[in-house]
């Protein structure tokens, strides 16, 4: 989901396709923003 928006596609966008409300986007945004999963 993060690499889709980083990519350029809208938040908006992805709520859509994943389901998600704006807190969980913004949660996983910054929790997880510029690390790969294996480095979680």
């Amino acid at each position: 989901m993060i690499k889709d928006q980083d990519a350029g596609e809208k938040t908006a966008d992805l709520r859509r396709r994943y389901g998600f409300n704006q807190g969980v986007v913004c949660k996983y945004k910054s929790g997880y923003d510029g690390r790969e999963p294996s480095d979680a």
